[in-house]
């Protein structure tokens, strides 16, 4: 059904005077409108007649339409009209017209807020959506394109926040027959608004509001694919479903922002984001709260509250309209909305991107494709689909794994999933093959049940690679969706020893398949198979070393604690790895970090501070005698925390692609087994 258009002087419903065209989407059209029966200007909204069937919905839709105005707070926007056209059967609303931009535009032309812009915008925000919650209603699709801060009507505010679109994401979704399960914006969408049946609540929108603290606050999105310019929304939402989340001032600072976050946030960010939605706060009123004790209550200053006025100029409503229409010339950062849901409608990507073959994501296959099918979604997303590459093993992760066979030192196919996993008694090696592809865009998968004994304290992990496949492995603790460790070791032929590893007593799971990456500007590896030759897995005790690192050490909770005058040797020997160090009594100490010699080609070492003058600036650090401009970033082993100032007290140890090779560079750094050491002076 094509769209309705609408010419400028035509009457629309009624009373609705057509002055010009506003914005357009996939979904429908906005236009500024003029109400004969008022005279007031109005943003005027049409939508596609295909969502809005039957006569069953239509009494419904009118309602449900304007259940935002029925909210008691100047912050929601005024619906002053909802209907069916009777000449057309197009469903429409009729909005008070609004002067101003949108949260998202205000964000990227200001860049990182303060804590007082940040607590300015949501005690608006979070008023009005804390009545909305007080009367029932969920929004279920809050982001910044649908926060509005309007040209305020009052002395001494900067803006008037308005929300936008409450009930349309459900009536639209629910009138709709070709919706899937999924409501919302991946970007911003809670996880269980992804699953089909799972009640919807007013901890959703709390997710969302998580999420854009943290985009104002630290001026980037949340997601590491939501930062790319080309990301697809199945990216985005392995990441909401699946991938590890890292404490809000880590992630910032992985992602570049210059903001460093407290741990005050961190503590907030946590609560709000929990993919429990139980765990999070109730409600908007009460992650408000919480939150102005996070940020210490500032105050908005005359000098904020300037730069905090919104643009006064036409377009004069909504850029980011309910319908992903874009007024700016400027491409979106993140994936456009559609109203019921992301997997919908045809892509209007002239360049959609590429079924995604890169390291495969940590959510279970049989997880992952149920959650989709679900939804009838692999109408839509067809090669897209193929995101459940490499799973590893957690949606019937929680099942008791059926008796299995008596132990004979090799893999019991078929063990492509959690509950089919191969036992392997601890400390025994496990002979196993990369074999039968499970399709074109996915390999085989072979998982293992482990037990950690009570009495073990550092464990050894023995991968003997396959000649001709690059291997990837995910750790699972039995009972749990999310993996707790994934070595990846980016190269075919490349065996993985992690000597000195950690993990509490219990059982685990191991998945082993192939690492699909495209580390370097060469096409990514076609799915392979191997059924003449044994990879070699081992899990069992290990020796301890004090001064070796124990993995995991990958973030600020399970850093490697080192005391004054200690020494210890680190290897990253996996993709992406990198190491935390911190010093057990940083006052009147210096930390060294030396990489005596030469990496492949391609690598560097790169260590970046946390505390005292340098902190969070990363500098290189290349191996004596090597060529190249010593810079502040880029140094010759050793690399020495300053003397001066605050003493620094935690260093990231990484590998990055080495400015200082001939090109052309690797994407990402290649991983080895080539030791550097972390030393810990007294000045």
């Amino acid at each position: 059904m094509s769209l309705l258009r609408l010419s400028p002087g035509s009457v629309f419903a009624g009373d609705y005077q057509i002055v010009s065209p506003l914005a357009e989407g996939g979904m429908g059209s906005v236009y500024v409108a003029k109400q004969l029966s008022t005279g007031k200007e109005r943003a005027l909204k049409i939508l596609q007649a295909q969502f809005i069937r039957d006569d069953r919905t239509r009494d419904r839709f009118t309602r449900e339409a304007r259940a935002g105005s029925q909210v008691d707070s100047e912050h929601v926007v005024e619906v002053v009209g909802a209907g069916i056209d009777k000449e057309t059967g197009v469903p429409w609303l009729a909005m008070e017209l609004l002067r101003g931009e949108d949260l998202e535009a205000f964000a990227r032309r200001l860049g990182p807020l303060g804590p007082a812009q940040v607590l300015e915008i949501f005690r608006q925000l979070c008023h009005g959506l804390g009545a909305a919650h007080a009367s029932g209603l969920v929004h279920r699709d809050l982001k910044p394109e649908n926060v509005f801060l309007a040209t305020a009507r009052r002395v001494g505010v900067p803006f008037t926040v308005k929300i936008l679109d409450f009930g349309i994401a459900k009536v639209t979704h629910d009138t709709n027959p070709h919706a899937t399960d999924a409501v919302g914006t991946p970007t911003w969408m809670a996880p269980e608004q992804t699953e089909a049946g799972r009640p919807i609540t007013p901890a959703a929108d709390v997710w969302a509001l998580g999420l854009i603290a943290f985009r104002l606050l630290a001026g980037v999105y949340y997601w590491k694919s939501a930062n790319v310019d080309d990301a697809g929304s199945m990216s985005i939402l392995r990441e909401v479903v699946f991938d590890p989340m890292e404490p809000a001032s880590s992630r910032a600072r992985a992602l570049g922002s210059p903001v460093k976050l407290s741990p005050d946030f961190d503590g907030w960010f946590a609560r709000a984001v929990s993919r429990d939605p139980s765990t999070r706060f109730a409600n908007a009123t009460m992650a408000l709260a919480s939150l102005e004790s996070a940020l210490g209550r500032p105050s908005l200053h005359a000098s904020g509250a300037i730069q905090m006025t919104p643009l006064d100029q036409p377009p004069p409503t909504v850029p980011g309209t309910p319908f992903g229409a874009l007024v700016s010339d400027a491409p979106p950062s993140t994936v456009p909305a559609t109203r019921v849901g992301p997997f919908t409608g045809p892509s209007t990507d002239p360049h959609p991107p590429r079924a995604l073959s890169s390291l495969p994501p940590p959510e279970d296959v049989d997880s992952y494709e149920k959650r989709l099918s679900r939804g009838k979604l692999w109408v839509r997303l067809g090669a897209v689909a193929v995101l459940a590459i490499a799973g590893a093993g957690a949606y019937q992760v929680r099942k008791r794994v059926d008796q299995a066979p008596v132990f004979d030192g090799r893999e019991h196919e078929p063990n492509d999933r959690a509950p089919d996993a191969t036992a392997v008694p601890y400390g025994q090696k496990v002979l196993g093959q990369i074999g039968q592809r499970i399709d074109a865009e996915r390999s085989d998968r072979d998982f293992y049940r482990i037990t950690v004994p009570k009495e073990s304290k550092v464990l050894r992990l023995s991968y003997k690679a396959l000649p001709n496949i690059a291997p990837c492995l995910f750790f699972y603790r039995v009972g749990t969706d999310e993996p707790l460790l994934r070595y990846c070791t980016g190269a075919p032929g490349r065996d993985l020893t992690l000597p000195s590893l950690h993990l509490e007593p219990n059982d685990y799971f191991v998945a082993v398949m192939q690492d699909r990456e495209q580390y370097t500007e060469a096409p990514p590896p076609k799915v392979l198979e191997n059924v003449s030759d044994d990879y070699e897995l081992t899990l069992g005790p290990g020796d301890e070393q004090p001064d070796l690192e124990t993995e995991p050490n990958d973030q600020h909770d399970s850093a490697e604690r080192v005391a004054p005058g200690a020494t210890l040797r680190g290897r990253l020997s996996v993709m992406r790895d990198q190491d935390v160090f911190c010093v057990t009594d940083p006052d009147g100490t210096q930390i060294v970090v030396e990489d005596p010699s030469p990496r492949a080609r391609g690598a560097v070492l790169e260590v970046t501070p946390e505390g005292g003058p340098s902190d969070g600036i990363p500098v290189r650090v290349h191996p004596p005698g090597t060529k190249g401009a010593v810079t502040e970033r880029d140094v010759r082993s050793p690399w020495k925390s300053p003397k001066h100032g605050n003493a620094t007290s935690c260093v990231t140890v990484t590998l990055v692609p080495d400015v200082w090779s001939e090109p052309p560079l690797p994407r990402v750094a290649p991983a080895s087994d080539h030791e550097y050491v972390v030393r810990v002076v007294r000045l």
